[in-house]
């Protein structure tokens, strides 16, 4: 009856675990297009408002932004994460997005819009928040702004706008956004991987590898700056039915609860044999 019990847990913890990681491991169901980024200010990350104010990169003062590129300060044309000139769209045909924000350093009010073919559309306005220029920080670096849904493979459905500024002007997920330099509003893109810290907060790594998840970065047409930090947002694209948040428990903090429950199991195991063994030499 104990060995019975005791692979009954084994079964469970090991079903625990293997569940858990693969809720992880999602498929790549989001692609960006374009060209790497080529123009940027020198250094694109700092503290200076000319350069980008509210993603993290590795010799810059934290700007409390839960984005993080891994490339450094310097812009790499052959091995940056951000793509320009093009757009993101997605091959489910049946799809949410959950929208989230880093952070801005516009000076303007930007409004994101994301409609949703059923349920309530996302509409937020940012306010200079989280940067290490100035503006009011975001706990735990990013906010949940709200999950819509969406029909139709193809591009994913988003804007922003600034009626209400000095000029005017708007820049949509179009496929097609105008080139850094020109003056003209553009968002570039790039894909971004969560991970789970040791405190347990969740924060994301710019990468080149798709993923489901993709961050997208504004210039305005209010300057010439080309820093991209007028409103940074980044978004979870799933399967299914809306979902919330939908932050995944990470691979990589994943893999050590299921060597742990495969260690539990193996260990299970020793203690029956053992328990046989001295069960025969008696």
């Amino acid at each position: 009856m104990k060995s019975v019990v005791i692979k009954v847990a084994q079964i469970a913890l090991c079903a625990t675990a293997l569940a858990v990681v693969g809720n992880s491991a999602q498929a790549q169901d989001v692609t960006i297009s374009g060209t790497n980024l080529n123009v940027a200010p020198n250094p694109l990350y700092g503290s200076a408002v000319s350069s980008n104010n509210v993603v993290n990169s590795a010799s810059d003062p934290s700007t409390g932004s839960a984005l993080f590129d891994p490339t450094g300060p310097l812009l790499n044309a052959a091995t940056t994460p951000w793509r320009q000139g093009g757009g993101v769209s997605t091959s489910l045909t049946s799809y949410n997005v959950s929208w989230f924000y880093a952070g801005s350093e516009s000076g303007d009010t930007i409004t994101l819009t994301a409609p949703s073919s059923s349920g309530p559309a996302v509409t937020f306005t940012e306010h200079d928040q989280n940067n290490n220029v100035g503006g009011a920080a975001i706990p735990g670096g990013f906010q949940f702004l709200g999950t819509t849904t969406g029909s139709g493979a193809g591009l994913i459905n988003f804007t922003l706008n600034w009626p209400d500024n000095t000029p005017t002007g708007s820049a949509i997920n179009s496929g097609t956004q105008a080139k850094p330099g020109a003056g003209v509003a553009n968002l570039i893109f790039s894909y971004a991987t969560p991970f789970t810290n040791q405190n347990g907060s969740t924060t994301w790594d710019l990468t080149t590898t798709p993923t489901d998840w993709f961050v997208f970065a504004l210039n305005d047409n209010g300057g010439g700056d080309d820093n991209h930090d007028d409103f940074v947002g980044f978004a979870l694209v799933s399967s299914g039915p809306p979902n919330g948040p939908g932050i995944p428990t990470p691979i990589p903090a994943a893999l050590p609860l299921f060597g742990s429950v495969l260690g539990g199991g193996f260990l299970f195991r020793n203690l029956r044999n053992r328990r046989k063994g001295a069960a025969r030499a008696t």
